[in-house]
This record gives structure tokens, sequence and C-alpha cells, in this order.
């Protein structure tokens, strides 16, 4: 990686040469600032703009930045009130209002963003959310490839994916067929997205939940479609515990599908079934005692 930086337009503006720039020890302060990263082949990887910007011997310091990754089949696009480039370490970094988005849709927001491209990472330790599909992510912490299809989220993570219903025929049609219904999946660990293969892996103390069901477990696999913005299938592992119409199931593994719309319990499975006539009597049992 060569990082070249475009003084030219710097230079005319303050009417000084690339070599007293360097000479200067003090401060220098420009407007239309621009920064370019290329790779060995030539090829432009990254631009940083500014519309002004501190510049020292080691650091540029840039006010109203917008920043874009290029990448092989999709780009990011970043603004932000303010952040730096550090030459040394060829890292740029993000500070307030920071907004990343990508061709194909996707929309993060956070405090702060570093962006590594010799690594071609992108990462932060403050809360961000990801807009993207038909799910909004939440979390503290991300490290991501720049076009944001692999993610992984570190901790104290929220999940709310928006499902579209199919709409039911017959005697079976109800009246939220159809309607987006939303699903809800937390978890205290990391969360793993590659949105690419359309999966989801959720670690400690996952919880999903929505109008029909509560399924709480150590660990979650989840499988989507999001062009017909759906679950496919989920497979909980660890402690699973799924509680649906009053029912409640213990087992070591559990997997749903959405599609065939079964559930498979395996690992010493446990079901706990309430009905309203066990429920009435034991209620008139306990009245006659």
């Amino acid at each position: 990686m060569r990082n070249v930086i475009l003084f030219t337009i710097a230079c005319l503006f303050l009417n000084l040469s690339p070599v007293s720039l360097k000479a200067y020890d003090s401060e220098q302060q420009l407007q239309g600032f621009s920064l370019s990263g290329f790779d060995q082949k030539g090829k432009k990887t990254w631009t940083v703009k500014g519309n002004f910007a501190d510049i020292f011997s080691d650091v540029v310091y840039l006010k109203d930045i917008t920043a874009n990754m290029y990448g092989d089949k999709d780009n990011l696009c970043l603004v932000a009130d303010k952040g730096k480039y550090d030459k040394t370490k060829s890292i740029i970094y993000l500070q307030d209002n920071v907004v990343a988005t990508t061709d194909s849709g996707a929309r993060l927001k956070t405090d702060s963003l570093e962006l590594q491209q010799d690594r071609q990472l992108v990462k932060t330790d403050d809360r961000v959310a990801i807009d993207r599909e038909n799910t909004l992510t939440t979390a503290k912490g991300l490290r991501a490839k720049p076009d944001l299809k692999r993610v992984r989220l570190v901790r104290d993570v929220k999940v709310d994916i928006s499902e579209v219903k199919a709409p039911a025929k017959g005697k079976e049609a109800k009246s939220d067929s159809g309607v987006p219904q939303l699903t809800t999946i937390t978890c205290d660990g990391s969360l793993e997205i590659d949105y690419s293969k359309q999966i989801a892996i959720f670690n400690r103390r996952v919880c999903a939940i929505n109008k029909d069901a509560k399924i709480n477990s150590n660990r979650m696999k989840v499988y989507f479609d999001f062009e017909n913005k759906k679950i496919i299938n989920i497979i909980a592992e660890g402690n699973v515990k799924i509680v649906r119409e009053g029912n409640i199931s213990y087992s070591k593994k559990a997997v749903y599908s959405t599609q065939e719309q079964t559930l498979t319990l395996t690992g010493r499975p446990k079901i706990i079934i309430f009905s309203k006539e066990n429920l009435k009597g034991l209620t008139n049992a306990s009245a006659g005692n």
C-alpha cells in the first residue's frame, strides 16, 4: 500500500510549494484538503476529503469529512463532523455524527469509527446501529469488512426483524396475514452476521421473542431470506427453553423451520403442557380444600 497525499489544491490555495510546507514545523491550516490511497497496482482504494485541515508531521486533522472506501463489488461512503488521518499507521479516525452507507443499501450510525485500509477493517468500541434489509441491529462495539457484508457485533446486541407473513388462504386466513410482524433477538455476547450468506449467529444468553413464542438459549443460529423478508430456520443450542401458547419445553437443542412449521427438540427434551381444562380443575380443587 502506498498512500498519496494530494497537496496540489492546498498548495495553490496557500501559494506555497510542497517543499516549503515540509519545512514548516508549526501547524498548517488548509481548505479543500484531499487524501487518497492506492494499492500496488495503482488502483485507488480510498479517499478522504475535508473542508478544513490542520497538518502536523504525522497526523492530519480534518473537519466536515467525506470518506470513500472502494471494494471489488461494493463501495462504502462515510461522513463525519471531524477526524484525523494517522500517516504513520495509515489509519483514518472519524468522530461525531458518523454515518456510513454502502451501495447495496446498508446504513451504519455511530459516534466514532476507525478505518484500517491495510487490514480491510472497520471498527469501533462505541454503540452502533445498522439498518440493512429488513433488520435493525444495535450493539456496543463493531468489527466489519468495509462493505459491511460481514459484521461482528461485540456485545449487548439487539436485532429487530420485520417479517412479512404470507397471506393465508381459506379457513386458515387470519386478519394479520400479510402484515409485517416483529421478531426481536437479543444476546449478551457477540453476534456474527454474514449478509451475503444470510446467516446470523448469536452468542451468550440469547433471547428471541415475537407475538407467538419466546426462545432462550446459549447460542442461536438464524437463517434469513432477505428478499422475501422472513426468517427461514432457527437453530437454538444449549439450555434451550421455549414458551409457546402457555406451554414450555426444555432441551439441549431445538430446530424450528418456519417453512414447514415444525419444531424438533433433541437432547433429553421435556415438555410441560398447560390446558385451560387442567388449570380450571386445579383452581376448583384448590378452592375445595
